[in-house]
């Protein structure tokens, strides 16, 4: 029984051996928790379209999915969207697919183009080639983990990742995660 014991272990202690890439998350700060003395979010981007002041966007001390806090925006006049989104910087073992995910929450977020996850792979010119939006939330949602994964095209050079509010009504994300899909990797 013992020799059978051994027979089954080193084939598994073997294969788990094979492939050492280990997905990591490429977010700097994912859950929000360091923060500037403009209480911003470190290593985070927020902003709005051109034109007058339109959106609140900061780090919320008061609501968060895990942790101490999470990033609430809220657009409280019309305008064409705010944002909060990190660069990328994607790694030298370059695989075909990516993974972000991020718990949202929402509190009377108008219909329309809502609250969502936003991707946009840029060229080396800074140009974009390819972006991925997830399905909009709108309405009062409690957190809900919303994922977008796709394929990178091929010219990338760098992603833009994060969330847009694209109508009034308060939005949160919380817990943001984004990796290189080990499994396409061949």
């Amino acid at each position: 029984m013992r020799n059978f014991q051994i027979l089954v272990y080193i084939p598994l202690i073997l294969l788990a051996g094979c492939d050492n890439y280990n997905p990591t998350n490429l977010f700097k700060n994912p859950s929000f928790e360091k923060i500037s003395k403009r209480n911003q979010a470190t290593s985070w981007y927020s902003g709005q379209h051109a034109g007058r002041k339109a959106y609140k966007m900061a780090v919320d001390s008061s609501i968060s999915f895990e942790g101490k806090n999470s990033f609430k925006i809220e657009q409280f006049t019309d305008q064409v969207y705010g944002v909060v989104e990190q660069p990328v910087i994607l790694p030298k073992r370059i695989n075909k697919r990516f993974v972000f995910s991020a718990m949202l929450k929402t509190k009377d977020v108008k219909p329309g183009d809502g609250w969502r996850l936003i991707i946009n792979c840029r060229a080396k010119d800074g140009f974009i080639i390819k972006q991925y939006q997830s399905t909009p939330l709108t309405a009062t949602t409690d957190w809900q983990k919303v994922t977008i994964e796709e394929d990178i095209p091929p010219e990338t050079v760098k992603i833009d990742a994060g969330a847009i509010l694209q109508s009034l009504g308060s939005a949160w994300i919380d817990q943001a995660s984004f990796i290189i899909d080990p499994l396409t990797d061949k």
